[in-house]
């Protein structure tokens, strides 16, 4: 009998050492082919893969993906974007994004894709009160769908509903903190609310993702401007000038501060 238990025991030790010793790309390996039922372990092999290389994005988009299979959408979001923030390389970050919005923008059933299609048309006829309806119930069949939260955001926009359009913009970028579009259109929104500090900090996250823009650099000094905050708006302008000296709204823009200033020198 203790022979036995000790045979037990030792298997247990040495499954235990395999374990510990496979690789990064091995975990992640193991992890993928594990079905949804067994999420779980899944999780387990990623997050072990996670303490061998904590600056490597491949485990946090794993992650993400498998937090999005299971609907848990704003963890997915989160893990989407470390793996973003975690790229230095600008092309290789571009591609990654890229991924992520392919994923994010999956319809998953014909029914879906028809009842966008409706909407999208009915958007394009500027009617959007038809168009909401269509995209409501193609959110309840598949609520992991951003392009659906976009475009059901963007009808509120038309019919200047702002305070719908930005919950159903912050639902999109909860599960898809990276997307353009949605960061842009969560910015004009924030605006036209009045609330500035969070145009602020849209456009300098979506700078810190997408690197220097002079439109982005443009839009910041502008809101600086609307929150009595000139001395920041200055400065951006002059940085988006030194940066893009080509980028000509910011010369005419800065000129009328100091105009208006009587900065005239």
């Amino acid at each position: 009998m203790y022979k036995v238990f000790q045979f037990f025991i030792m298997g247990i030790l040495a499954f235990a050492l395999q374990a510990k010793e496979l690789s990064y790309q091995e975990l992640l390996q193991k992890a993928r082919e594990l079905p949804l039922s067994q999420a779980s372990r899944s999780a387990e092999y990623i997050e072990r893969a996670k303490k061998l290389e904590p600056n490597n994005p491949n485990a946090y988009a794993a992650l993400g993906v498998l937090y999005y299979r299971l609907g848990e959408y704003k963890k997915a979001g989160q893990q989407f974007q470390a793996s973003v923030e975690y790229i230095r390389d600008m092309e290789v970050k571009q591609v990654v994004i890229k991924e992520i919005d392919t994923f994010t923008t999956s319809f998953q059933t014909k029914q879906e894709k028809m009842l966008f299609a409706k909407a999208y048309n009915a958007i394009e006829q500027n009617q959007p009160q038809i168009a909401i309806p269509y995209m409501e119930k193609a959110i309840e069949l598949n609520p992991g769908n951003i392009r659906l939260y976009y475009e059901i955001g963007y009808a509120y926009v038309e019919a200047k509903r702002f305070h719908l359009a930005k919950m159903y913009f912050e639902k999109a970028h909860e599960i898809n903190p990276t997307n353009l579009k949605i960061l842009r259109e969560l910015a004009f929104v924030y605006g036209e609310l009045k609330q500035e500090d969070k145009v602020q900090s849209t456009v300098r996250y979506t700078l810190r993702i997408y690197g220097r823009n002079p439109y982005l650099l443009q839009e910041l000094a502008m809101s600086y401007f609307r929150s009595d905050l000139g001395f920041l708006g200055e400065s951006t302008l002059k940085f988006n000038i030194k940066e893009f000296p080509g980028y000509h709204l910011s010369y005419y823009t800065l000129g009328q501060y100091y105009y208006i200033h009587k900065k005239y020198k």
